[in-house]
C-alpha cells in the first residue's frame, strides 16, 4: 500500500505534470482576462479592482501597507457607504464602476444620471439582481425583491388596484392612521409623567402604530400595542434586518452555506425567519379556513379569491398567484411598509429635537391653523406649507434608503456613452441626488426653505425623490407620506421634543486663552452669568492686570445697577471674581473644562499650535471656540482631531457692552456643537447670530470695507479725519465715527484683517491696503490700547 502510495505521488507531483498544470492555470487566467477585457471593454471608469475580491481589495489591506485610499481620501465620513461613493464620483464622474469580487457593479450618482437611467431605460434597468442572502430567504418571490417580469407586475398590479380599495393612498384610511396616534399619544404622556432622565425610547410605540394601518390593511385587524405575539414579530422583523447587515452575515453572499450554520449571528437570522414566517402563515391558514368569496375581508382574502378564480377558470396566468407568493408580498407589506416610515419617523422627531427653532415654527403654524381643539387632517395639507417642507426636509437629509435596493442591467445596452453588460448590478444613489451642491444650495444644511417659495408656498421639486423613481418607485409613497403627515402634525401638535440632558452639552466651565481686552471681557461676561472661568495667559503681568481691569469694570457695573444698594453690588463683585481664576498652565486647565475660548493674536500659525497642543490634553466632549474675527474656524480646527466640536465665538469690544455675539458653523461643526454655543451665548445675556464661515463674517465683513474707505477718503484730503467722524455719527447714526472705531478696535487688528483679505482677493478694491493705515501700525500707534493711532488716548 504505501509503496503504490509513493508511485502515485511520484506520478503526480513529477516534473512534467507541474509544468504541465502552471502550463494550464496559465492558459486558463490569460483566456480569462482576454475574456475580461472583451466583456469589460467600454464599461464606465472606475478603481482598478485586485484579484478576486474586486474593489474591496483598497478595504482589506493593512493600513500600514496601503496608507491613503484615494478614492476616500477627501471623504466627510469614509464609513457612509453613500457619502464614500460620492466623493468617488469626483474622481470618475456620474457613472462609474466598481467590483465586489468579480461582480461589476455600476453606480449612478446625481440626479440626471439616475432619472434618465430608470426613466428611460425602465425595461432594461428594472430587474433584481440574484444576491445568495435574499434569495435564500425569500426566494426571489413577493414584490421588493422579485425578478422583473410577468410575475413580478401582475402582483404589483393587482396588490396596487386592491389596497386602494381598502383605503390605500386615500382619506377613507385617515381614521386608521388617527387610531393608531391616539393609542401613541396616550402611552407617550404616560411614559413623560415617568420619564427617566436618559430619555424616553419612541420606536416600540411608532412602529406599533404603522404596522397596525397595513395590518388592517391586509390582515383585517389590528393588534393591541402590547400584544405580545405582535410585539414579538415586530421586534423579529426589526432584529432580522439589522442583522441583514452584519458584516458576517454578508460573507454568506460569498459562502451561502454560512447561512445554515448553528451559531452566532446565523443562527438568529435564520431563528427570526421561521418565527416571521410561523406568524404570518398562521394568519393565511385561517383566512383560508373562514373566507367568503363574496365578502372579502382584507388583502389576503381579496388575493386567496383572486387565486381561487384563475384555479377554476383555466387562466393562463393560473401560475402568478399561490400561497407562496401571498406569503412573501405579506411580508415584503409589513418590513417594507414599517420599517422604513418608523425610521422616518423618528428621524422628524431627532431633528426637531436638534432645531429647535424649526419646531417652534412647525408648532406656530399648527397652531394657527388647526388649533388645539382638533387633531390635524390631510385636508390641512394645503394650509400647512412650512410643516409639509419640514416633513420633505427630513426626508431629503435622511434618505432612509440612501442607495436604494440594487438594480439589475437584464439585457446588455449603452448607456451614456458606455456599455453596460447584462447582469450588472445597477447602484441608484439617491443619497447623491439630495446632496448634490449643483442641485441643492447648501446641500449639508437642514433648511425647510428650500422648498418655499418668496409668498410661502409650497415649492415641488422634480429632484426630490426620497422614494425612488421609475417603475421600482416604492409602492407605499402614498401611504408613508399621508402617515407621516398625519403623525408628524398631531405630535408637533401635542409635544415639544428635546434631546436628553445628558445629551445636551451644557456649558459650566469656561476657559479662556488670552488676557488682552476681549479674553477678559469674555471671562468677565462668563462669571456674571454663573460660569466657573479660568483666565489663562502666558505672563502672569498680563494676568494681573486682566483681574485689576475685570474687578474695576464690574465696580462699573455695580455702581449702576445697584446705585440704591452698594452694599449689594459689592456682594455682585465678590461673587462674579469668586467665579474667576487664571492659571499661566493652559494645557493642565482644560483637562476639566467644557469649552475652550481662544481670543489670542490674529495669527493662523500661533491658533493652529496653540489648538493643536490642547487637543492632545482636552477631553473629548470639550468644545473649542475663537474669537477670530477674521481667520476661516475650518483652517484653525484643521490643527485638531475634534472638527465636530469646534467653531467660532465672534465677541465684540467691548464684551461687557456689546449684545452681539456671531456663532460660526463651520463645514465640520456638528449641530449639537452649534446649539451648544447658540445657548451658551444665550445663557451670557448676548444676542447670538449665526454666520457660515466665511471672511469677515457678518460685521466686519461689511464694517471693515467701511472703514478702510474712510481712511482712503481721509487720504485723498476729501475730508478731516474729524468732519467724517461727526457726519457718520449725526448723519448716519452711528454712535461712533469710523476712525473713533479703528481705535477702538485696534489699528493693528483692522490691517491684519484687510492684508489677509487682499492676499486672497487682490483685484478687489475693497480689499485695497491703506499706506496711512500701514504707517501708523509700522510706528506702533494701534489705537487706544497704545494710547495712540488716529487720535490720541489719554
Amino acid at each position: 500500500m504505501d509503496a503504490s502510495l509513493c508511485v502515485l505521488c511520484q506520478y503526480l507531483f513529477s516534473p512534467a505534470n507541474i509544468v504541465g498544470l502552471i502550463a494550464f492555470v496559465l492558459v486558463f487566467y490569460v483566456l480569462q482576462q482576454y475574456e475580461r477585457r472583451q466583456r469589460y471593454a467600454n464599461i464606465p471608469p472606475g478603481p482598478k479592482p485586485w484579484p478576486i475580491v474586486g474593489n474591496f481589495g483598497g478595504f482589506l489591506v493593512p493600513s500600514f501597507i496601503l496608507r491613503r485610499r484615494k478614492e476616500f481620501a477627501k471623504s466627510s465620513n469614509p464609513l457612509s457607504p453613500q457619502a464614500g461613493l460620492m466623493e468617488m464620483s469626483k474622481l470618475y464622474g456620474n457613472i462609474f464602476s466598481i467590483f465586489v469580487g468579480p461582480q461589476l457593479m455600476v453606480v449612478l450618482h446625481g440626479y440626471e444620471t439616475v432619472r434618465d437611467a430608470m426613466l428611460n431605460y425602465p425595461e432594461v434597468f428594472s430587474d433584481r439582481p440574484h444576491i445568495p442572502l435574499v434569495t435564500i430567504i425569500t426566494k426571489r418571490k413577493g414584490i421588493v425583491f422579485a425578478p422583473y417580469g410577468p410575475l413580478w407586475k401582475t402582483n404589483r398590479k393587482f396588490c396596487h388596484s386592491t389596497l386602494r380599495s381598502f383605503g390605500f393612498g386615500k382619506l377613507s384610511l385617515e381614521p386608521c392612521i388617527h387610531e393608531g396616534l391616539t393609542v401613541i399619544k396616550t402611552e407617550l404622556q404616560s411614559l413623560i409623567e415617568k420619564a427617566e432622565p436618559s430619555g424616553i425610547d419612541l420606536t416600540p410605540l411608532i412602529s406599533s402604530a404603522v404596522s397596525n394601518v397595513i395590518s388592517s390593511m391586509s390582515l383585517g385587524q389590528r393588534f393591541h400595542h402590547q400584544d405580545q405575539e405582535f410585539r414579538t414579530m415586530l421586534n423579529l422583523m426589526s432584529h432580522g434586518l439589522e442583522i441583514s447587515v452584519n458584516t458576517s452575515i454578508l460573507l454568506v453572499n460569498v459562502f451561502p452555506w454560512l447561512y445554515y450554520l448553528p451559531c452566532g449571528v446565523f443562527k438568529e437570522l435564520r431563528r427570526a425567519e421561521i418565527d416571521i414566517t410561523a406568524f404570518l402563515k398562521k394568519i393565511i391558514a385561517k383566512h383560508r379556513a373562514t373566507l367568503d368569496p363574496e365578502n372579502p375581508r382584507d388583502f389576503i382574502d381579496m388575493y386567496l379569491v383572486e387565486m381561487l378564480a384563475k384555479q377554476k377558470g383555466d387562466n393562463s396566468e393560473e401560475s402568478l398567484f399561490s400561497e407562496d407568493d401571498l406569503f412573501y408580498i405579506i411580508g415584503d407589506l409589513f418590513i417594507a411598509g414599517t420599517d422604513t416610515t418608523t425610521n422616518s419617523m423618528l428621524w422628524s422627531i431627532l431633528y426637531m429635537s436638534l432645531y429647535p427653532d424649526v419646531q417652534e415654527k412647525v408648532q406656530q403654524e399648527i397652531d394657527a391653523v388647526v388649533g388645539s381643539e382638533r387633531v390635524p387632517s390631510l385636508t390641512d395639507k394645503g394650509s400647512l406649507p412650512y410643516t409639509e417642507a419640514t416633513i420633505m426636509e427630513v426626508l431629503r437629509m435622511t434618505v432612509v434608503v440612501p442607495l436604494s435596493i440594487p438594480h439589475m442591467a437584464s439585457e446588455t445596452t449603452e448607456f451614456r456613452g458606455y456599455t453596460i453588460p447584462k447582469g450588472t448590478v445597477i447602484i441608484p444613489n439617491l443619497w447623491s441626488v439630495h446632496r448634490d451642491p449643483t442641485v441643492w444650495e447648501n446641500p449639508d444644511d437642514f433648511n425647510p426653505g428650500r422648498f418655499l417659495d418668496e409668498q410661502g408656498k409650497l415649492l415641488r421639486k422634480d429632484c426630490f425623490i426620497p422614494f425612488g423613481i421609475g417603475r421600482r418607485v416604492c409602492m407605499g409613497e402614498q401611504l408613508a407620506k399621508m402617515e407621516l403627515f398625519l403623525m408628524f402634525t398631531s405630535l408637533m401638535q401635542a409635544f415639544t421634543f428635546r434631546l436628553p440632558e445628558a445629551l445636551r452639552a451644557a456649558i459650566k466651565h469656561v476657559t479662556v486663552i488670552g488676557g488682552g481686552l476681549m479674553g477678559a471681557g469674555i471671562a468677565q461676561v462668563a462669571a456674571s452669568t454663573g460660569h466657573s472661568v479660568v483666565l489663562v495667559d502666558t505672563s502672569e503681568d498680563i494676568l494681573k492686570k486682566s483681574a485689576k481691569g475685570i474687578e474695576a469694570s464690574l465696580k462699573r457695573v455695580a455702581k449702576k445697577k445697584f446705585a440704591e444698594k452698594p452694599e449689594d453690588g459689592e456682594a455682585f463683585v465678590q461673587k462674579v471674581l469668586k467665579n474667576i481664576s487664571t492659571s499661566t498652565d493652559a494645557a493642565s486647565i482644560v483637562k476639566g473644562t467644557d469649552l475652550v475660548v481662544e481670543a489670542i493674536v490674529e495669527n493662523l500659525k500661533v491658533k493652529q499650535d496653540l489648538f493643536g497642543a490642547l487637543d492632545k490634553v482636552a477631553p473629548e466632549h470639550t468644545i473649542f471656540a475663537s474669537n477670530t474675527s477674521s481667520l476661516p474656524i475650518a483652517d484653525i480646527a484643521s490643527s485638531t482631531a475634534r472638527l465636530d466640536r469646534f467653531g467660532g465665538l465672534h465677541f465684540f469690544n467691548p464684551v461687557p457692552m456689546m449684545k452681539l455675539v456671531e456663532v460660526i458653523k463651520a463645514p465640520g461643526t456638528s449641530q449639537q456643537t452649534f446649539d451648544a454655543l447658540l445657548e451658551f451665548s444665550k445663557a451670557l445675556g448676548k444676542h447670538p447670530v449665526s454666520c457660515k464661515d466665511t471672511p469677515g463674517f457678518i460685521v466686519n465683513r461689511l464694517l471693515v470695507p467701511y472703514m478702510l474707505e474712510a481712511v482712503r477718503l481721509h487720504e485723498r484730503g476729501h475730508g478731516s479725519k474729524e468732519d467724517i467722524d461727526v457726519a457718520m455719527k449725526l448723519g448716519a447714526g452711528y454712535p461712533m465715527g469710523p476712525f473713533e472705531l479703528l481705535d477702538y478696535v485696534g489699528l493693528d487688528t483692522s490691517k491684519f484683517i484687510i492684508d489677509g483679505w487682499h492676499e486672497k482677493d487682490p483685484d478687489n478694491p475693497l480689499f485695497a491696503p491703506s499706506p496711512l493705515l500701514n504707517k501708523l501700525v509700522a510706528e506702533g500707534k494701534l489705537g487706544k490700547k497704545t494710547g495712540e493711532g488716529f487720535y490720541k488716548h489719554k
